[in-house]
């Protein structure tokens, strides 16, 4: 697929950051099982390239499951090639489980060395109101392979390098944030929110937090979400699993009623919130129910 990929090679010379927390080995040796992500304690997702199972995972959280979509639709979102530099694994390259124990496949891609580099981006046709994600969220993506290889990742103008160094586009050194074992195993990577922000902050000068705002900025956002790049030696592979954003932490509890049969809506008060949920129900036969 042959479209024009564009990114800002802009970014200062970062260093190596101080990232061991921001990794760990997706299989549970003690367990036996992919159980090291938090899923009770996840909510608000941003599924981006996350398999089936996991998009139903994230579909069946009751409160702040999917807050936004922004898996490939070839409607409005669209994956971008530059010129074939990467050429698809088959079956996600070698089969078996993902990063979260499922059979299903991975995003997983192959430099041809047509170029002396390689890249992709996830592309939205329509303007994208990003400006909800905060110190709150996390990123999280799965990878696996040789550290050797080094990748770069990024989100907007929030670049940064995965393996064993930094990776360089036209001179320009991106922030490393962690490496893993060359042992075919998964590692989860789980990047604060915040630390993209700083990764951001030696962006191009028109920029606004991670989403420039060139680009349109957080509420308006219309440039590559979601992009990698890999170098241009031909045969190296990059296999990525379920990148997505969410929120950790448990869901507030909600007022408990005070009994009082005025308390229609059972938020712990009495105001004219009851009266608008009272007229709400009864114009619903009933079936409406407490915020």
């Amino acid at each position: 697929m042959k479209k024009f990929f564009a990114i800002a090679a802009l970014l200062l010379a970062g260093t190596t950051m101080a990232s061991a927390q921001y990794v760990t080995k997706a299989f549970n040796d003690v367990t036996g099982k992919y159980d090291k992500f938090d899923w009770a304690n996840a909510h608000n997702f941003v599924p981006i390239a996350v398999s089936t199972g996991v998009a139903e995972a994230m579909e069946s959280v009751t409160e702040q499951g999917i807050k936004l979509d922004l898996r490939i639709n070839e409607e409005t979102t669209h994956d971008w090639f530059w010129d074939e530099t990467y050429a698809p694994i088959k079956d996600g390259g070698e089969g078996g489980e993902n990063s979260f124990g499922e059979n299903e496949d991975h995003f997983a891609v192959r430099v041809t060395g047509i170029l002396n580099w390689s890249g992709q981006g996830f592309v939205s046709d329509i303007p994208l109101d990003l400006s909800f994600l905060d110190d709150n969220y996390y990123v999280h993506f799965a990878i696996k392979g040789d550290p050797d290889k080094i990748h770069a990742i990024g989100f907007g103008s929030a670049k940064m390098s995965v393996g064993n160094g930094q990776f360089e586009d036209q001179g320009v050194l991106f922030p490393n944030v962690g490496t893993y074992e060359n042992d075919d195993e998964w590692y989860y990577f789980d990047i604060p929110y915040s630390v993209m922000k700083q990764i951001a902050t030696s962006a191009p000068i028109n920029k606004d937090d991670v989403w420039e705002s060139a680009e349109g900025g957080p509420k308006g956002y219309k440039s590559n979400y979601f992009w990698t790049l890999s170098g241009g030696v031909a045969g190296t592979e990059l296999h990525l699993d379920n990148v997505f954003f969410y929120t950790k932490g448990l869901v507030e509890d909600k007022p408990e009623p005070t009994g009082d049969h005025c308390d229609t809506n059972g938020d712990g008060e009495v105001s004219v919130a009851d009266v608008t949920w009272l007229i709400d129900h009864l114009l619903t036969n009933g079936t409406h129910k407490s915020e």
